[in-house]
């Protein structure tokens, strides 16, 4: 069990590394030869042959597909290029061949992501819902309810009308079946520094 464990912890930590433009590193490849690379992001645009893939720091990257390309699902089952769909993420390897373009050699598609948790700036407050920025630059939606919880950083009781423009928020959601991201734990912090 111990093993089984360690072995999906070290995948996880391993594969959030690749393609994120953290761990982009040939694997000491001779020149001439096929460099190889480890990495993934989220999937920005689908074309003939190709996907452009957007990396954790914001790369954009284009990555082509051909006969020797796999594509599976997170248990490794088979799928097909027909199965990836813009916004899916995506973990895999691919080398750069002769002509200087990247082909991906396994590409395995994540399921979607249905919870989210971090920090970031508020840049909007409307009635029900506020606009947010995370730390990685990325904005998000979220929407509340009764039955969002919202606290300082000390844990006293607050309220949505705490959260303002400029606040700092540490924010825990869910990806409900209307498609709308629903905040269930909402930390205020202070307000961030002027720009």
């Amino acid at each position: 069990m111990f093993r089984k464990l360690f072995a999906i912890l070290v995948g996880v930590v391993v594969g959030s590394l690749m393609w994120s433009g953290v761990a982009l590193a040939d694997d000491g490849a001779p020149a001439g030869a096929r460099a190889s690379r480890h990495g993934g992001g989220e999937v920005t645009a689908i074309g003939a042959g190709n996907f452009t893939l957007r990396t954790r720091r914001g790369v954009e990257l284009v990555v082509y597909v051909d006969d020797g390309t796999r594509f599976v699902d997170r248990e490794g089952n088979p799928l097909t290029f027909a199965d990836l769909k813009v916004g899916d993420h995506v973990l895999g390897r691919g080398s750069r061949h002769a002509d200087g373009k990247w082909y991906a050699e396994v590409v395995r598609i994540l399921p979607p992501r249905t919870h989210y948790q971090g920090v970031g700036i508020v840049t909007a407050v409307e009635a029900g819902e506020f606009a947010f920025t995370s730390r990685r630059g990325r904005a998000w939606e979220f929407y509340v309810d009764a039955a969002t919880a919202f606290s300082d950083r000390q844990g006293n009781a607050r309220t949505y009308a705490d959260v303002t423009v400029g606040a700092r928020l540490f924010v825990k959601a869910e990806l409900r079946a209307d498609g709308q991201w629903w905040a269930t734990e909402v930390k205020i912090g202070r307000p961030a520094a002027a720009p």
